[in-house]
């Protein structure tokens, strides 16, 4: 489950795979207890996760950390295992995908409401400045695809991270920074 969602975070996001993604991860947590998925989450985390984070990205959000502002990761994988990464990246917080927790703390394998994706992010990010006060205007968003829109023209300073195709475009016509960092395979042959 971890390694799924390692490799859906680092080779960003297909439309038309996101469905199957959820599913597959939703029947994968279902009977677990919550604090497991966190436990597997942390556990696995050096190992399958952190190698995958472009170190450039980690450095952007360490530098935001830096200025003063909160950080937020915000994606469409589970809420516990967001948190997590967030937790080890130092960041603010994690807003992630909730998933339905049985009274006996057992995941049942249903979302509660949708995935956190597209217009979803828009309104989690949109909730989440009212609730701690920040200014959207002044706030940034990084993003690889172009469904994250929404969440990208909500606040004042988009930034686009090895877009793809249909972002890149948008960012272009929109005169939005655009971020290229080379594939790591190749920063690996070069060390």
């Amino acid at each position: 489950m971890a390694w799924e969602q390692a490799r859906f975070i680092s080779r960003g996001e297909k439309l038309n795979s996101l469905d199957v993604i959820k599913d597959k991860a939703l029947s994968l947590v279902a009977g677990h207890r919550a604090v497991d998925l966190t436990d597997l989450t942390d556990l696995v985390y050096n190992d399958y996760i952190s190698p995958k984070l472009w170190p450039e990205t980690v450095r952007i959000a360490q530098e935001h950390m830096k200025a003063g502002r909160e950080v937020w990761l915000v994606t469409a994988t589970p809420k516990e295992i967001a948190e997590v990464i967030a937790h080890r990246l130092g960041l603010t917080g994690g807003l992630g995908t909730l998933v339905e927790v049985g009274a006996d703390g057992v995941l049942t394998g249903k979302l509660v409401g949708q995935t956190l994706h597209g217009k979803a992010k828009r309104k989690a990010v949109k909730a989440l400045a009212l609730e701690r006060n920040i200014s959207l205007k002044r706030s940034y968003a990084y993003s690889d695809s172009v469904n994250d829109l929404p969440m990208l023209n909500a606040v004042g300073n988009p930034h686009c991270v090895n877009p793809d195709v249909a972002l890149r475009y948008y960012a272009k016509e929109a005169s939005w920074p655009i971020l290229d960092f080379k594939k790591r395979e190749l920063r690996a042959n070069k060390k």
